[in-house]
């Protein structure tokens, strides 16, 4: 059997070889990089679309994704109507003093009121803008939890948020005003309410 012996390159053809071989790692180099801006390019046009998309559907049912501040007529004028407000009767439920808020707040305005949304929303919900959310004489544990809420309500849904309380003891007020400072959220105002037996 013969053996193969391997011809030697002369160095011209060391040369050519070794640029060679620079030219198909650049060339690779070159195709990943190229890859990666076509990925980029492709990435920017769906995101495009996509937010384009929703745009276009938030005239038909608002999201909260193309929402970054709420109408400042929405807040004026709900904090008015609660400023007013004075229930002539007494609750025991939080969903019956939800339909009753909800009722009065649409009586006196032309906005748009859901009362008890689908989760993870609040009680009452003013053009998918402002969240109310209501408490009757909470204890301890429904304090926090109202902090809770509130604070998803306004970090993860981006809702100002306001909170009506009904026939609830001072010293219960200033306790959740603390609970609301100490978890930044300083800006949300709670209303007071008494029913009409109280």
């Amino acid at each position: 059997m013969a053996k193969r012996t391997p011809k030697k390159k002369s160095p011209k053809q060391v040369e050519t070889w070794g640029c060679l071989e620079r030219m198909i790692q650049m060339t690779t180099r070159s195709k990943c990089v190229l890859w990666l801006v076509i990925a980029f390019a492709i990435g920017v046009a769906v995101g495009a679309g996509v937010s384009q998309f929703l745009q276009t559907d938030s005239s038909t049912q608002p999201t909260t994704l193309n929402r970054l501040q709420p109408p400042n007529e929405v807040i004026e004028e709900i904090t008015q109507i609660l400023d007013q407000c004075e229930p002539d009767q007494a609750f025991s439920r939080e969903d019956d003093f939800g339909n009753w808020l909800s009722d009065y707040l649409r009586e006196r305005s032309d906005y748009r009121i859901e009362t008890r949304p689908s989760a993870p929303k609040p009680d009452v919900l003013v053009e998918n803008t402002l969240a109310i959310e209501l408490k009757i004489n909470p204890d301890k544990s429904e304090r926090d939890r109202c902090v809770s809420q509130c604070v998803r309500y306004v970090h993860q849904q981006q809702w100002d948020t306001m909170v009506v309380l009904l026939d609830t003891p001072a010293s219960e007020v200033r306790d959740l005003d603390s609970l609301l400072d100490l978890a930044g959220l300083e800006e949300i105002p709670i209303f007071e309410l008494s029913s009409g037996n109280q």
